[in-house]
């Protein structure tokens, strides 16, 4: 049985491990595991609140540290399949504590939202009590929902067309929205690592994905910067150099 130890102790270990640069072969090892779980559909595997979401644990988990250390009163996602992360980041949400009351919103844009889908996550909201849900079915090139901001905290999940030019153009547009010290989550960026006969029939592909467009976006905005230690961190996860903090 290992000795008790204090929480200021435990994260002294672990950033002293974050601290040190990922051996080559743990990442090669990673590679082939990503290459596997794209073949094997893996990331299909999961629901929360008895609805699927398509997201790899991992970032789940770094993704729910964010909104915990951040704590963001707005948090805006674009593209919305089943629901399940707007679900997962409300149930977030509806976690923390605040000193003064403030709404608490989880915005998601979706072209074209399925009823069954809809429903779901309403239900699964009003179960919580304390969270807004808000689909705006509109293309996230055309968000027009600034009103629901205002001055409030805010963290942006980007996870509709995975393209280059589609995420720079989200980028451009949600990246002015989100707080200093808040993050910008780009998703899929692990397309562009990955085996490219495992993409022959996807418009998002390596040379054309959102990795691509985070370090085009990076080239002429200083305002964000990749946190790395999240990826050394992960190590396995769909959103490599993806988890953006604005830090100006």
């Amino acid at each position: 049985m290992s000795t008790p130890i204090t929480l200021e102790q435990f994260r002294k270990d672990r950033q002293e491990r974050l601290d040190k640069p990922v051996i080559s072969h743990k990442q090669i090892l990673a590679d082939i595991q990503m290459d596997q779980d794209v073949k094997s559909k893996y990331f299909y595997n999961f629901e929360f609140m008895g609805v699927p979401v398509i997201q790899y644990p991992n970032d789940l988990i770094q993704i729910q540290e964010i909104i915990w250390n951040t704590k963001p009163s707005v948090i805006i996602e674009t593209g919305l399949a089943w629901g399940g992360l707007h679900l997962f980041m409300a149930n977030c949400l509806n976690m923390l504590k605040w000193e003064n009351e403030r709404k608490r919103i989880v915005l998601s844009i979706e072209k074209k939202v399925l009823e069954h889908v809809r429903a779901n996550i309403y239900d699964r909201i009003f179960e919580m009590g304390k969270v807004v849900s808000i689909i705006d079915e509109m293309s996230s090139l055309d968000y027009t929902g600034s009103h629901y901001i205002s001055k409030d905290t805010v963290m942006v999940v980007l996870d509709s067309n995975h393209t280059k030019e589609h995420v720079l153009k989200e980028m451009e547009i949600y990246g002015k929205l989100v707080s200093v010290g808040c993050y910008m989550v780009v998703c899929d960026t692990f397309v562009e690592n990955r085996d490219p006969e495992l993409y022959l029939n996807h418009e998002c592909k390596p040379g054309n994905s959102p990795f691509d467009a985070v370090h085009e976006f990076l080239k002429t905005n200083d305002n964000f910067v990749i946190d790395t230690e999240i990826d050394r961190k992960l190590l396995i996860s769909s959103n490599y150099n993806g988890y953006l903090k604005r830090v100006k």
